[in-house]
């Protein structure tokens, strides 16, 4: 009804397939924005009916939607009739920020933090807690993003959502996180070693986690405990030298979003 009454150029939706059902009921053209590749990942993962139901639902928005948008992480670029694989779509490009030594005075830091978030997810206040009761053993400073917990070593900061968290990021020696496809685009982008915990269950994440299998440490977080973070911290710690060197060999040189809003534009114009 919204969809009749205010007549968009064009309808665009994301993950969930209703913006797309409603377009078509209305005769309107349509864009689809979400991630999970179901064409060319070479990821397969199967937790039952809801595997079933996600497929079918991506499969119908790829078919009804007149042009459908899937940002990558290590896949390559490239448009297949009417899916459009785009850069990773984040909010800045690094050359886009001041230089790391600024940064680093403005913000007080001798040397670099390691970053964790959860992007709000409940999900990974487990993970943050267990990161908070071990953190005193390294001599590591962590920043920890938008979370209401208190911290137990002086070497912990809390702090709320902050608009210029990708400046934090510019100037990190990592980043650990649970697997939103958002946070990992700007990872590499930023060619960032990191640490991450897909959330059980969750298709879209296990595939994100396939895809950057080569560039990060994984985490799981049916294991979680003291004892199983301190192994994962002590192998990210281990390995950041190295993942740094595989990150190099990934580069992009557009910004996503760029790329999504000149697809969506020229459809609405059509």
């Amino acid at each position: 009804e919204l969809i009749e009454k205010f007549k968009p150029d064009v309808v665009v939706s994301d993950a969930e397939p209703e913006g797309i059902v409603a377009a078509n009921r209305a005769k309107a053209k349509s864009v689809y924005i979400y991630n999970l590749d179901l064409h060319n990942s070479k990821f397969e993962y199967n937790f039952g009916l809801y595997t079933y139901i996600i497929k079918k639902a991506v499969s119908y928005s790829h078919k009804n939607a007149n042009q459908t948008i899937i940002p990558v992480l290590t896949q390559p670029t490239r448009k297949e009739e009417k899916i459009n694989y785009v850069n990773p779509i984040i909010r800045d490009l690094p050359n886009a920020l001041p230089l790391e030594t600024r940064l680093m005075k403005e913000f007080g830091f001798d040397k670099q933090p390691t970053l964790i978030t959860i992007g709000g997810a409940r999900f990974g206040l487990r993970l943050v807690k267990n990161i908070i009761n071990v953190a005193g053993n390294y001599n590591e400073n962590f920043i920890i993003f938008g979370v209401n917990v208190k911290a137990k070593s002086d070497n912990v900061t809390i702090l709320s959502f902050q608009p210029n968290f990708l400046e934090y990021l510019k100037i990190s020696k990592g980043l650990i996180s649970l697997a939103g496809h958002v946070t990992l685009g700007e990872v590499l982008v930023y060619k960032k070693p990191s640490l991450i915990f897909p959330i059980p269950n969750y298709l879209e994440q296990y595939q994100n986690s396939y895809l950057m299998k080569d560039y990060c440490i994984k985490g799981d977080m049916g294991k979680l405990g003291l004892v199983y973070m301190r192994n994962k911290l002590d192998e990210f710690f281990n390995q950041i030298e190295n993942l740094k060197e595989k990150l190099k060999e990934v580069s992009f040189a557009r910004n996503g979003a760029i790329e999504a809003a000149g697809i969506i534009l020229q459809e609405a114009a059509r």
